[in-house]
């Protein structure tokens, strides 16, 4: 175990740009890579943060890791998500009641860290985990009738880590958290070639993924938009867990 044992929250996410306005308000500094992810660590706010990549397999490894590396006993995966239901507008923040894969079977999030969430202003729904890109309003609705549950009016997005990081975090007998930004609305559609620039371990090849914008130039808007919203997404989830996380850090067990 690192120097950054002394953590007592861990927050994972997919990409650097989805917690890069959290890191710099934390004061977080780089910790390091190891094979499963980067790491940061913020001493002030006894804070791990770790960055995995995309896809299931990536969020479990990195979740491992990160727990392990920061000895810390609370868990919060962050990051952009889907819409699966028209009421989420771009933008939205949802904290995730309950975490669904794709095969139906769910996992249950820390009633506390969704109180303290929804008092800084989430709104409260369910996240579905899936091993690849949802591009299409077809492919959302499918998606949308799995993950539906007892309450057929929640909020639901669509995300390739949740579900797997809880359940590490469960597995240890550990309290986890989601949240997350809508990135894409239901109605929307993606460039379909993105599913195939992801390289074998899940994760999106941004070179692959530059290549097909230009062989695909009416893509290229869409792209430039959904970074945008990312980073947007990225603002709002800093705002709401400098929110949340002195709730958490007061008793994060």
């Amino acid at each position: 175990m690192s120097a950054a044992a002394s953590a007592r929250i861990a927050i994972l996410a997919a990409q650097v740009e989805e917690v890069a306005p959290l890191l710099a308000r934390l004061g977080a500094r780089y910790d390091g890579a190891d094979a499963t992810a980067r790491h940061w660590r913020s001493d002030l706010d006894s804070v791990a943060v770790a960055v995995s990549g995309m896809g299931r397999r990536r969020a479990r490894a990195a979740a491992r890791a990160l727990l392990d590396r920061s000895g810390a006993r609370y868990l919060i995966v962050c990051g952009v998500a889907g819409a699966l239901t028209p009421d989420l507008e771009v933008g939205a923040l949802v904290v995730a009641e309950t975490v669904v894969n794709d095969n139906g079977a769910r996992l249950d999030t820390d009633r506390r860290g969704i109180r303290a969430a929804l008092d800084a202003g989430a709104r409260l729904g369910a996240a579905i985990t899936v091993d690849r890109m949802i591009a299409t309003p077809a492919d959302r609705s499918t998606l949308r009738a799995l993950a539906r549950g007892p309450d057929p009016t929640r909020p639901l997005v669509v995300d390739m880590e949740s579900y797997e990081a809880v359940a590490e975090a469960a597995a240890r007998g550990l309290a986890a958290m989601v949240v997350r930004a809508v990135s894409d609305a239901v109605g929307e559609e993606l460039p379909a070639f993105l599913e195939q620039c992801r390289r074998p371990d899940g994760d999106l090849d941004r070179r692959r993924a530059i290549f097909g914008a230009l062989t695909h130039p009416a893509s290229i808007p869409m792209l430039f938009e959904l970074r945008r919203r990312v980073r947007r997404g990225a603002d709002g989830l800093a705002d709401l867990l400098e929110r949340v996380l002195p709730v958490l850090r007061a008793d994060p067990v």
